[in-house]
């Protein structure tokens, strides 16, 4: 049987020195690649501001190698037939028209050598309304190829920017478009006037995150996966640490899975603001953790705790219970489809000492969850055969 050729379009996707950097979009291309034939062509966006531009303005050289669209092709997982292009994205005032009309052509001119070479994609498939979904929507459009669209984000149409509108534009256009949530689709929903996204999970593989035996070790484990951004509500986090730490309670830590890198709420980053608040007897800081050594965390915790503001879906926390381990998180949408009072506890957002209260009562026991009856609250929603299933009609 020929297989349906897909080009996906994405703006994430994993390199050879970053595995994990949109790991998630290539595990769901490989479980349905049986049945499609997929090429990737990735979009990476290479931002200028006015004062970083204009120490080149008078290198000749320079300034023209900006202006120039790479193409990069062994930086990249190769399993399928990978290309990324690169280019220039000024976000002072060059004509965004002019930026957009620059990025299409050469994402034209590369679908066009794959067309001239015998492989006519049946369908496209962005990754990310910006900007893989603008560039898809445009070819699309050109090619009369039907388009699907997810959005892994949360998008805001009341944006009236150039891309915003482009993005806007791009979505009525799709002839899908997927979201990983039901909290997600009702936002959309707000701005749709009349069309409806699909929900699509995230799938989480059932024979990767299985129930483990815990170590036995002095430390009741809490692990947080997240990054330092106000949406993932870290600040909230060194709260409850905080709030843990003053009731002296003891043989507890928390596993923060994060980037380090410097924000306004952590101006000397997070290492620092642990050490000088004196919470390193309670916390430590893991960065770079690659999905694969994920295992090894999990292994160890007994209780995943997420602080988000909002939240699309919380893949992670869907790992965390396909592993039988418990979830204390607050109510910021995406978890609104999985948790349950059998396999977590569910918290207003920025309820600090509900947060605290409910890690209490699970490290006390005074709380208990079945780890099996978590597992199964997840397995069949978020596995991957409920995944493929779904995809393939979406395809169809």
């Amino acid at each position: 049987m020929i297989k349906k050729k897909i080009l996906v379009i994405t703006s994430l996707y994993p390199s050879i020195k970053n595995p994990s950097y949109g790991s998630f979009i290539k595990d769901q291309i490989k479980l349905v690649d049986d049945v499609y034939e997929f090429k990737i062509l990735i979009d990476i966006k290479e931002e200028y501001s006015k004062s970083k531009f204009v120490k080149i303005l008078f290198n000749l050289k320079k300034l023209l190698n900006v202006f120039k669209i790479k193409k990069i092709n062994n930086e990249y997982c190769q399993e399928y037939e990978t290309i990324a292009l690169q280019y220039s994205y000024f976000s002072f005032y060059i004509p965004p028209s002019f930026q957009l009309r620059r990025i299409i052509r050469a994402f034209d001119k590369r679908l066009k050598f794959q067309i001239n070479s015998n492989w006519i994609p049946d369908l496209i498939h962005a990754h990310y309304l910006e900007n893989a979904g603008i560039i898809a929507n445009c070819l699309g459009e050109k090619y009369n190829i039907p388009v699907i669209i997810s959005e892994h984000n949360a998008v805001n149409f009341c944006d009236t920017s150039f891309w915003s509108k482009k993005a806007k534009n791009a979505y009525f256009s799709a002839d899908k478009f997927l979201v990983a949530s039901h909290h997600e689709k009702r936002r959309i929903l707000t701005f749709s006037n009349g069309k409806i996204p699909n929900i699509l999970h995230s799938p989480v593989d059932e024979e990767i995150f299985q129930i483990f035996n815990k170590n036995k070790n002095k430390n009741f484990n809490v692990l947080f996966v997240g990054y330092p951004h106000p949406i993932k509500g870290m600040s909230l986090l060194f709260e409850v640490i905080n709030q843990i730490k003053e009731k002296q309670i003891t043989n507890i830590m928390f596993q923060i899975i994060s980037s380090d890198y410097k924000t306004i709420e952590f101006p000397k980053g997070i290492k620092e603001f642990i050490i000088e608040n004196k919470l390193d007897n309670y916390c430590e800081l893991l960065c770079r953790v690659e999905k694969k050594e994920m295992i090894t965390f999990y292994k160890e915790t007994d209780l995943f705790l997420s602080t988000s503001i909002n939240e699309t879906l919380g893949l992670s926390m869907v790992e965390a219970l396909m592993c039988g381990i418990p979830v204390v998180c607050t109510n910021s949408g995406g978890p609104e489809d999985f948790i349950t009072p059998e396999n977590g506890i569910m918290v207003p957002v920025l309820d600090t000492q509900s947060l605290v209260e409910a890690i209490i009562k699970i490290k006390n026991k005074e709380l208990l969850f079945d780890p099996n009856k978590i597992r199964e609250s997840v397995k069949y929603k978020f596995g991957k055969n409920e995944f493929k299933k779904k995809l393939i009609n979406i395809y169809a």
